[in-house]
């Protein structure tokens, strides 16, 4: 028989193939465990990492990447975590910032609660407000040196006077830079101030004193140094205007409690100086300070003559017309505090 030879060429590429593979798998003891080696090898084979535009190992390398991205995205979330640390203490700094400064401004108002104080301080033109503090405590001094040169040591009583003391409220407010106790002596003596001007006005227009607030500047035993030192009833108040201009304006706690608060011990005070003095050349003085003994003397007639006499009634009465006094000085100001001054 005559074999062709392709038949014969294919038979053995095909027995040799066989016989290969039968010596290959031969080699395993199974033939499972061939096909777990060649799928093994096969998997190791690199294949491309489209996140990274890199060739990885499918398999020997897939720990190493699990690794570092576990590592990365412990990274970014350490990254956050600490951003948000940062704008968690941002935020707590800012909300320690705001309670720190309410609890400050609460300890402020408990401080400035007694008197309505209010910490109140001269910002604007501090030169020319440090300027009329000096001018009002010279001119104090000067004031005490011409009342006790006239009447001796009682002569120190006249500071006791309300409108004498809002000098001393002036020059102290501008040093211990509180605006408030400046608000106080406006208030206590804008009335007083403004009758006195009014007196002096018309004395020099018709010769005569119409309330006899001022008549005391006629009195024969009054020098021009005593006349002089008693000015301060015509240009305290705008001085003071000025200097609270831009700098709190006139406050609305003055009138109650602090004006009234003030009035109580200056008038209980006051009781202790006689009502008339003698001086050392034989004469004597009427002194009857913040007119604690009675109504001042030179104010007579209708309605002066309805005012009670007696010591507790004219106390009573006293501290009652200090209410409307000072109620009524309080209106005013604030009215022409708002047209001429700004806080």
């Amino acid at each position: 028989m005559v074999l062709n030879k392709r038949s014969i060429e294919g038979s053995t590429n095909i027995s040799d193939g066989v016989s290969l593979k039968n010596k290959h798998i031969h080699h395993y003891t199974d033939e499972n465990e061939f096909y777990k080696s060649t799928n093994q090898e096969s998997s190791t084979a690199q294949e491309p990492d489209l996140r990274y535009g890199k060739v990885k190992q499918t398999k020997g390398s897939s720990t190493f990447d699990n690794n570092t991205n576990t590592e990365s995205d412990e990274h970014k979330k350490s990254i956050e975590i600490t951003g948000a640390d940062k704008l968690d203490s941002k935020q707590q700094d800012k909300q320690e910032h705001k309670h720190k400064h309410k609890q400050l401004g609460d300890r402020k108002k408990k401080a400035t609660s007694f008197l309505g104080l209010r910490p109140s301080k001269f910002v604007n033109n501090r030169g020319l407000i440090h300027g009329f503090g000096v001018f009002m405590f010279v001119y104090y001094l000067a004031m005490m040196y011409v009342r006790v040169e006239h009447r001796g040591l009682i002569g120190i009583a006249d500071s006791i006077w309300l409108c004498n003391l809002a000098v001393i409220f002036g020059f102290v407010s501008i040093f211990v830079d509180n605006a408030y106790i400046m608000n106080i002596a406006v208030n206590c003596t804008f009335i007083v101030h403004l009758l006195w001007v009014i007196d002096v006005v018309t004395y020099f227009a018709t010769g005569s004193f119409p309330l006899g607030n001022a008549e005391y500047i006629s009195w024969p035993s009054i020098t021009w140094g005593e006349i002089l030192t008693t000015t301060h009833h015509a240009w305290f108040v705008p001085m003071c205007m000025i200097c609270l201009h831009r700098n709190g304006g006139y406050q609305d706690s003055v009138w109650f409690p602090g004006s009234m608060v003030l009035v109580v011990p200056v008038l209980s005070f006051s009781r202790y100086f006689p009502k008339i003095i003698t001086l050392a050349n034989g004469s004597t003085f009427y002194l009857n300070i913040n007119m604690s003994h009675e109504w001042w003397s030179d104010m007579k007639g209708w309605p002066f003559s309805l005012i009670p006499n007696g010591t507790v009634s004219y106390g009573i009465f006293l501290l009652s017309f200090s209410l409307v006094l000072f109620s009524v000085s309080h209106a005013i100001l604030k009215v022409l505090c708002w047209i001429t001054i700004k806080k």
